[in-house]
């Protein structure tokens, strides 16, 4: 009797699907797969292997913003940018700046600082540091443009439309790279 219940009940579940569409009768006969998989299960599929990850590691270095010094190395360049009053929307009116940039050997990624205005988020793959320089070291930078450079100073994020670069460099120490 319990055999010819069971029985009943799956023709009855098969018979329902079909009716209802949510089965065809190349389901019931593909050799392939199961003839009836629903869209819901209470014991799902489980995998048979872990799945690759798809997200690629960043492999570049981090360093940490202000008040920590680090040391970069890089090749110091010069670029051409308008100033105020409106940052290149009005050319004519703009100042025309020449502004030191260190092109890093390799690119970094800079940690933000939790709960700081400025500095909070982390960057990413930063390829161009914009340098900022005390009054002292300005004019001494002009002899390192197109030259390898080791650096030392601070790391901060942009905070005034004028930054050309996502990072600024506030160089404390600058020499030449053998």
């Amino acid at each position: 009797m319990k055999l010819f219940l069971t029985f009943s009940f799956i023709l009855i579940f098969i018979f329902s699907a079909k009716l209802f569409g949510q089965i065809t009768d190349s389901d019931l006969h593909s050799p392939n797969q199961s003839p009836y998989k629903p869209e819901f299960s209470l014991w799902p599929e489980r995998p048979t292997s872990t799945p690759e990850p798809t997200i690629t590691p960043n492999p570049y270095v981090w360093y940490p913003c202000e008040p920590k010094v680090v040391k970069l190395t890089g090749t110091v360049v010069n670029v051409k940018a308008y100033g105020m009053p409106g940052y290149g929307e009005t050319p004519d009116q703009d100042q025309k700046l020449n502004i030191k940039v260190l092109k890093l050997d390799q690119p970094i990624n800079v940690r933000g600082i939790p709960n700081d205005e400025i500095n909070q988020e982390d960057v990413l793959e930063v390829t161009e540091l914009e340098i900022d320089t005390e009054i002292s070291l300005n004019p001494l930078l002009g002899s390192y443009v197109g030259k390898k450079v080791e650096v030392e100073g601070t790391l901060e994020h942009r905070s005034a439309g004028g930054a050309i670069t996502e990072v600024l460099l506030d160089l404390k120490k600058i020499s030449l790279k053998h």
